[in-house]
């Protein structure tokens, strides 16, 4: 029923579409035509159109109206929007009728567009068989083709007809039976073919074999099979093409290899009947192997050859002759290994691989007409670092060679000639001759040059103690120049070994400056007949080796060099391989390895009682002559030996373990850490060694600290205490020779002022106005000024640099009491003479002079600059100008002009006229626009100073109970002073904040001391002279932080029992500065700097004792970090107080 009504409903639907169309034809559907047309889809269209055929069509169908839906029937019916959406494009494979409708969005449907479609198509072609249908004695094979490309051949073998259904034909049909065989073809795009029938009858006798492959050409071996359709049939065969096979005849059991051209003939036979006869002719055409090569190639020689084939042709074998007359098969001798020709001969060879053809003959012919050939040397000649050993080889068997080193023509058993029997070692430039014989028949000469370049020669010996150190490794280092302790770099691409009496030599390249500074490490080794003992780390350091290669010495690395070199270095040393500087400082590295020199004899490894300078003029005890703690050397050497012997290594690291550092695992680092902490554990480090060591005279008593303390009194100073010194132009008054102030130049010399101070015992107090001097010395504490020395009669003759003047034309005379000196950025001196008032000369005046090195001589550049009689501190700034107190605050120019005088009026809120107090004191902040600052001797003020016109900017004590103070700058821009609180306090001022940031309890009960110097990593030392010996004090200072390094009971003297003091200032010494007025405390400790290696300069103004020497220039090795030198090249860089 439900199919029924579907169909009535869409017949009514038919119907009434059918009605629809009609009604609108005649303008009944509703609406006129016009508005009728504009509302109706546009009706589809067809591409190809309706027609006959001969091939399937591939129709497009489209549509003019935009967004229209198509739809499609083709069996007839009307199509509807619920009929199929059109397939685009629709293909047409059969006559059909098309029809097509579209419907757009908003309007009506199209008109119905149909179009009929007639295809005729073409049939295939007729399939084919080969063999074709007949009678046929044995079972066939038949192959089934047809014309028609891509057509499927179906096929039947009972006679019925084909169809899609049938066998698909895949291969030859095999009919061993009688039958009709019939076959169609189908293809797309064409009807099916007609039918083809063909009918085989098929005989009992033997099937006829079959051979596979065919016979025909053919470039490789070929494997033949033959096969036979009749079962259990036997085949037969020959293969020379001419004989008829019988039963007789080779059994075919299986496939034959046919490798050249033949003809195969077989016969099957089965039940005693024979098959008719199968050939099957095989050209085989080869590709030939390829023929062999030689190697070398024909050809004269003058040696033997040794003479190598090959084929390219991959798996081939080779087969050769060596007669030059017999042509190579495959029976000659097979190639397995290089043939030797030693004699003229000719090669042929042929080559065969499977599956190809053999190869054409190779040929080479060799003529060996032998000569000697000339030696070869190994190395090559050329330009060595390092010796060479050299070898002489000849390739003429037997040859003997014979060779000459002097360059001449080796003749057998004449000159110079020797016969080569072992390797030649060459350790300088020289050239080898050589030449090789056979039968008497000689070589051409070979020449070899060898330039021997070993780089500079150093040797020594390792010791610990009296003993050799053998087995110690030696390597040379090169300090590092990247930063303070940077990494050194090994010189020496091995370390050498010493032998068993402690020796040891090398060569190695010098580095060009700034990297030349050079030293010596030895690590390891037994100590005489004893163990190894790696905790042995000894060091010599030796300075530029651009100076060691001219003195060809032999060096010492023991106890002593290792103490000597660890302290010099210590402010650029971390352990024995890093030891550096920045290259900004490498004349502060450089001066700190000649300051190992001042302590120690590198080439015997003693430590000195005196230094190198003055071991020759010391004829008057004090007055030229220095002094090196040897006893307190000998006494670290003794506890580095108690460690390298093997017995007291876990004491020493013990005692030398920095507070909150670890602990030392060898002698070097060991004796480091003591030298960068000399007050931590003083009593430990000397009781490590519990008998007497090697090195004496040593120290009875563990001592205070371990600092290294040296003393100089050349240069003009150094009278003994007490001694009464004329005066210059009046020997019947007396005084006493007394330094005044020091300055630090770039290159580390240390300048000193002094004057004779009248102190006869008559009550009366004045300066020697002609004896002022200038006492140079370099960073070794040399004199580079003359000395003072005594006549035969005892007379003194004055020594240092006394500048002349002309005074109010009356005459000449010093620089009067020279007393305040400091150093320009261009390396200039300029000193303050101080003044002169009194009955005996009239004439009033004070002395500014400029004094520069002149060779060995100085001399005054500019001249007499007259000042105040109150002049007295001196400074100097970035830009060369001079700076001093002579009642107002005055700046010279770099030529010597006043450039302005300030009294620093209104400084003083109390007293509003009275302007700055006698200031003794004058430091330049490091800010980048540095402050000056200066403290008054009377009033006990601090001024802060601009130092754009010397006005007062602040003062600190202003109505306090301030005192006078040392005043210290560090590179934070800081200024460090003891104004007030009974100097007790340490203040902490800065520019930028107007007041004092900090006032920090000084726990050691001595304030800041008679000098105050800061170092470049802002330790403060202070340095106090009103005791027996002297006090150095070391502290850090952080923020609101005072640490004490240095211990605060006793801090450093330097000394211990048996020792001289190393400050030792006499405190009953004034100075008389100007006439009548003492400025100096009676501690009369008089300078202190620290100069760029890290070595504190202290200047002593007398002793209080005669087993000391006087007028002291004390340095303190390496116990501090270093600063740029001079002062003035710090302000000009903004490095007050920093390290360069």
């Amino acid at each position: 029923m439900r199919v029924l009504s579907k169909w009535v409903v869409s017949r009514s639907m038919v119907v009434a579409m059918a009605l629809l169309t009609v009604l609108g034809m005649v303008g009944c559907a509703g609406g006129n035509s016009s508005s009728s047309g504009s509302n109706v889809t546009a009706t589809p269209t067809f591409s190809p159109g309706a027609g006959t055929y001969n091939t399937s069509q591939t129709v497009t169908i489209a549509d003019a109206t935009s967004g229209a839906v198509l739809y499609c029937t083709t069996d007839g019916m009307t199509p509807t929007t619920s009929s199929p959406q059109c397939s685009q494009p629709t293909t047409i494979f059969k006559t059909q009728f098309l029809q097509a409708i579209a419907v757009a969005p908003g309007m009506t449907a199209s008109a119905v567009a149909s179009a009929g479609y007639t295809v005729n198509l073409n049939a295939a072609a007729t399939p084919t068989f080969s063999p074709a249908g007949g009678t046929y004695s044995a079972a066939q094979t038949v192959s089934i083709n047809d014309a028609t490309a891509g057509a499927n051949l179906y096929y039947t073998t009972d006679g019925t007809v084909p169809t899609a259904a049938s066998k698909l034909y895949t291969g030859p049909v095999v009919l061993s039976k009688s039958g009709t065989l019939s076959a169609i073809a189908m293809a797309s795009g064409f009807n099916n073919s007609g039918v083809a029938s063909a009918s085989y009858t098929i005989g009992q006798g033997t099937a006829t074999p079959v051979i596979s492959p065919a016979g025909g050409t053919f470039s490789t071996a070929q494997t033949v099979t033959i096969t036979d359709a009749t079962p259990g049939a036997n085949i037969y065969y020959t293969t020379d093409g001419t004989t008829t096979p019988t039963r007789s005849s080779t059994s075919y059991g299986g496939p034959i290899s046919v490798s050249s051209s033949q003809t195969i003939q077989a016969i099957a036979v089965a039940s005693n009947i024979p098959s008719s006869v199968a050939t099957a002719a095989f050209t085989i055409t080869l590709t030939a192997t390829a023929p062999p090569t030689f190697s070398p190639a024909a050809g004269t020689y003058t040696t033997a050859q040794t003479v190598m084939l090959s084929d390219t042709t991959s798996g081939a074998t080779i087969y050769y002759t060596t007669d030059g007359i017999t042509t190579p098969t495959t029976s000659s001798a097979v190639y397995g290994n290089p043939i030797s020709v030693s004699s003229s001969q000719t090669i042929k060879a042929i080559a065969t691989s499977s599956g190809f053809g053999t190869s054409a003959v190779a040929s080479a012919a060799y003529t060996i007409n032998l000569a000697v050939a000339a030696p070869t040397f190994s190395p090559a000649a050329g330009t060595f670092s390092t010796a060479q050993t050299v070898t002489i080889s000849d390739a003429t068997t037997g040859a003997t060679i014979y060779y000459t080193t002097d360059g001449s023509i080796p003749v057998p058993q004449q000159g110079t000639t020797q016969p080569y029997n072992s390797p030649i070692n060459v350790s300088q430039t020289e050239t080898i001759s050589a030449i090789a014989m056979l039968d008497g028949t000689s070589s051409s000469v070979a020449t070899a040059s060898y330039t021997i370049n070993l780089g500079a020669p150093i040797q020594g010996s390792v010791f610990s103690g009296m003993l050799p150190v053998g087995g110690a490794q030696v390597q040379i280092y090169a300090a590092g120049q990247t930063g303070y302790a940077s990494d050194a770099t090994p010189l020496l691409a091995t370390p050498v070994k010493t032998d068993a009496s402690g020796a040891f030599s090398a060569h190695y390249d010098c580095p060009a400056s700034p990297g030349d500074l050079v030293y010596l490490v030895a690590t390891g080794g037994s100590i005489g007949s004893g163990s190894a003992n790696s905790s042995l780390a000894f060091m010599t350091a030796l300075g530029p080796c651009g100076n060691l290669a001219s003195t060809a010495a032999t060096y010492v690395v023991n106890e002593v060099t290792t103490v000597a070199s660890a302290y010099a270095l210590s402010p650029f040393m971390a352990g024995a391989t890093k030891v550096g500087s920045s290259i900004a400082n490498y004349q502060g590295l450089t001066n700190a390895f000649r300051t190992v020199t001042n302590l120690t004899d590198l080439t015997t490894g003693n430590a000195l009682t005196i230094t190198p300078a003055y071991v020759n003029s010391n004829p008057v005890p004090f007055l030229n002559s220095s002094t090196v703690p040897q006893s307190r050397i000998h006494t670290l050497a003794n506890a580095l030996n108690a460690c390298a012997a093997g017995t007291a290594c876990s004491s020493l690291f013990s005692a030398a373990t920095p507070n909150g550092g670890a602990a030392p695992t060898d002698t070097l680092q060991a004796i480091l850490d003591i030298a960068q902490n000399p007050g931590a554990n003083a009593s430990a480090v000397f009781n490590v060694v519990s008998t007497a060591g090697p090195f004496q005279p040593a120290l009875a008593a563990a001592p205070n600290d371990w600092i290294l303390a040296l003393t100089f009194t050349g240069g003009g100073l150094g009278f003994a205490p007490g001694f009464q010194v004329p005066f210059f132009n009046d020997p019947f008054d007396l005084g006493t020779l007394e330094n005044t102030s020091m300055a630090i130049d770039a290159t580390g010399n240390i300048w000193v002022t002094a004057f004779n101070n009248e102190n006869d015992g008559s009550g009366s107090s004045f300066p020697d106005v002609d004896s002022g001097m200038i006492a140079v010395f370099d960073n070794l504490g040399a004199p580079l000024t003359k000395p003072s020395a005594l006549d035969s009669s005892g007379n003194v003759i004055y020594g240092g640099y006394i500048a002349n003047h002309i005074e109010d034309g009356t005459g000449t005379a010093g620089t009067v009491a020279a007393h305040a000196i400091a150093i320009d950025p261009s390396g200039n001196a300029w000193v303050n003479g101080g003044s002169v008032i009194g009955a005996m000369f009239p004439q009033t005046g004070t002395g500014l002079a400029e004094v520069v090195r002149n060779g060995p001589n100085f001399s005054l550049v500019l001249p007499y600059i007259q000042v105040g009689p109150n002049a007295s501190p001196l400074t100097i700034d970035g830009s060369g100008n001079v700076w001093l107190f002579d009642g107002a605050l005055e700046q010279f120019g770099p030529t010597g002009a006043l450039n302005f005088s300030n009294p620093g009026a209104g400084i003083d809120p109390a007293n509003p006229n009275a302007g700055y107090g006698s200031i003794q004191s004058l430091m330049f902040d490091s800010n980048a626009t540095p402050a000056l600052w200066g403290s008054a001797a009377d009033k006990g003020d601090l001024y802060q100073i601009n130092p754009k016109d010397g006005s007062g900017v602040t003062n600190y004590f202003a109505g306090s109970t301030g005192q006078y103070t040392n005043l210290a700058a560090g590179s934070d821009g800081n200024i460090y002073a003891c104004g007030d609180q009974g100097g007790q306090k340490l203040d902490v001022l800065n520019v930028a904040s107007m007041s004092i940031l900090n006032k920090l309890t000084i726990p050691t009960g001595r304030g800041c001391g008679n000098q105050m110097v800061m170092d470049g990593v802002g330790h403060l030392f202070t340095v106090t002279g009103g005791t027996s010996p002297g006090i150095l004090d070391e502290f850090t200072v952080s923020g609101s932080r005072l640490s004490p390094i240095s211990p605060v009971g006793t801090g450093y003297t330097g000394t211990s029992t048996g020792e001289a003091a190393t400050i030792n200032p006499d405190p009953n010494a004034t100075l008389i500065v100007p006439f009548g007025t003492t400025y100096i405390p009676p501690a009369g400790v008089m300078g202190a700097a620290i100069d760029g290696s890290g070595n504190l300069w202290v200047l002593n103004i007398d002793t209080g004792t005669t087993t000391s020497p006087g007028n002291v220039l004390v340095e303190f090795v390496g116990i501090a970090a270093p600063v740029v030198t001079p002062i003035s090249n710090a302000v000009s860089f903004g490095q007050v107080g920093a390290r360069p």
